[in-house]
């Protein structure tokens, strides 16, 4: 393809070269035509880049999808074939006019900050995803409050995720925006940044279970909860409710005993939770006591867990704790 497109640019010039010795000969010959040779001049070298150009589009657009997809790849994102699939989209669209131009330049500069944010934001997913189910419930109206979850997006994208710092300086001439996308003094750029993490979440979480616990009952949730620690492999009994000693869930594996206070709440979990899984943790005969709940704890609610010995979690957080306890 390189040796096409550079014979492509030789004949080009070579149409200029010969327009050029053609025009001198004849302002040799008639001097007083000099001015006229001049205009003459400025339509052959237009006609010459107006006979290349189109030729050579379709290979500089290749060439920088080309690097496009070198940077996606070494950022090593998840979406990274998503991306690419977009951006060649784009690429392969005609590209004529200068309106056109423009929007895949525009497409190439969105595909590349986005990669970079991506990049920065796929390590935490798991916690922002977590976060979300923690701050955002519906009320007994049946309205979806998330002023709190839209809070946490800001911190994320003040303290976390900008400033973008991934240089990128051999697409300056398609990144003229990169900077202004970093201006967190911007109230408007926070809102933009805020509005794609909100969105970009939502979508992972619609397609997980996180959807279905405004649905669930208390004891849907424990059933819920058991069923996370069976699928770590733990034998599992999942109590009736009434009578349980503040156990919801008992687990063991490999002689290791677990006990489970189960909290679905749309408000944060107090320390009464603690206070009855720490005293349960006994009664069973268990190793260890964890409160599992959809939502936060109170400051309360960790000082007493920090003094029993009570592990404080998230349901997302449980398979790599139980892992952890039989490694």
């Amino acid at each position: 393809m390189d040796i096409v497109m550079g014979v492509i640019r030789l004949l080009g010039i070579g149409f200029a070269i010969i327009v050029l010795l053609r025009l001198g000969e004849l302002a040799l010959a008639n001097p007083g035509t000099f001015s006229v040779i001049l205009a003459i001049l400025g339509a052959a070298l237009v006609g010459a880049y107006l006979l290349t150009n189109p030729l050579l589009l379709p290979y500089n657009r290749q060439n920088l999808v080309s690097m496009c997809n070198e940077l996606i790849d070494s950022l090593g994102i998840t979406s990274a074939d998503t991306l690419k699939a977009h951006l060649s989209r784009a690429a392969s669209e005609s590209m004529l006019t200068p309106k056109k131009v423009g929007e895949f330049e525009s497409c190439v500069e969105k595909t590349l900050v986005q990669a970079i944010a991506l990049a920065k934001i796929q390590p935490h997913m798991a916690t922002l995803r977590r976060k979300r189910a923690q701050n955002t419930y519906k009320d007994d109206y049946g309205i979806l409050h998330e002023d709190g979850w839209l809070k946490e997006c800001e911190y994320f994208v003040t303290v976390v995720l900008l400033p973008l710092d991934h240089p990128i300086p051999e697409f300056a001439n398609f990144t003229g925006r990169y900077d202004l996308l970093n201006d967190l003094s911007n109230s408007k750029v926070v809102e933009a940044w805020v509005e794609y993490l909100d969105d970009l979440i939502d979508a992972d979480d619609s397609r997980t279970y996180l959807n279905d616990l405004t649905t669930m009952s208390g004891h849907d949730y424990e059933t819920f909860v058991g069923n996370i620690v069976e699928e770590c492999d733990w034998e599992v009994q999942v109590t009736k409710g009434s009578g349980d000693q503040g156990a919801d869930v008992i687990a063991a594996r490999d002689g290791v005993r677990i006990v489970i206070q189960c909290k679905l709440y749309a408000s944060t979990v107090g320390n009464k939770a603690v206070q009855e899984v720490f005293a349960a943790k006994s009664f069973y005969d268990c190793d260890y006591a964890f409160v599992v709940s959809n939502s936060t704890y109170t400051p309360s609610a960790r000082k007493v867990a920090e003094r029993t010995g009570v592990q404080l979690l998230h349901h997302d957080e449980l398979p790599e704790k139980l892992e952890a306890l039989c490694a």
